[in-house]
C-alpha cells in the first residue's frame, strides 16, 4: 500500500505557495479534531478532497470529506494549523512539502500511496 520515499527534498517553500493575484482559491483542506487534550489536523491538498487513491495493491484509498474536510486555506493557514497540532496527518504531495519544508517531519517519514504522498507524525 505505501512505501518509503528516500531522499525527498523539501522543494522551495514557493512550490507549495504558488500564489499569484488577488483572493486565490485555497490550496488545501484541513479539519481539526480534538479529542482528551490532543490535537489532530488532517490536511489534504484540495483536490485530492473526497477522490480515491488507487494503489495498485487492488484497492483504493480515499480522501474522505468526513476526515480532511473542513475549511479550504492557503500554505499560512496549514502551517499555523500544524503548529497548533499535537499530531498530523497529511495526505498530498503539497501539504507533504510544505510541512517538510516548514520543519515537522524528517523526509524519510513521507511514504507514498499509489503516487500522492502521505505522512503521519503523533507527538507522544
Amino acid at each position: 500500500m505505501a512505501k518509503r520515499v528516500k531522499g525527498l527534498d523539501a522543494e522551495a517553500h514557493a512550490e507549495s505557495t504558488g500564489r499569484g493575484g488577488a483572493a486565490p482559491s485555497p490550496e488545501f483542506s484541513i479539519k481539526m479534531h480534538r479529542a482528551a487534550g490532543q490535537v489532530l489536523l488532517a490536511a489534504c491538498d484540495i483536490e485530492l478532497l473526497d477522490r480515491e487513491i488507487p494503489t495498485g495493491r487492488g484497492f483504493n484509498v480515499r480522501v474522505s470529506k468526513q476526515f480532511y474536510g473542513g475549511v479550504g486555506v492557503g500554505a499560512k493557514e496549514v502551517v499555523e494549523a500544524m503548529r497548533e497540532a499535537t499530531s498530523l496527518n497529511l495526505m498530498g504531495d503539497r501539504v507533504v512539502r510544505l510541512a517538510l519544508s516548514s520543519g515537522f517531519g524528517h523526509p524519510e517519514a513521507a511514504m507514498r500511496i499509489g503516487s500522492v504522498l502521505h505522512m503521519i507524525l503523533v507527538h507522544i
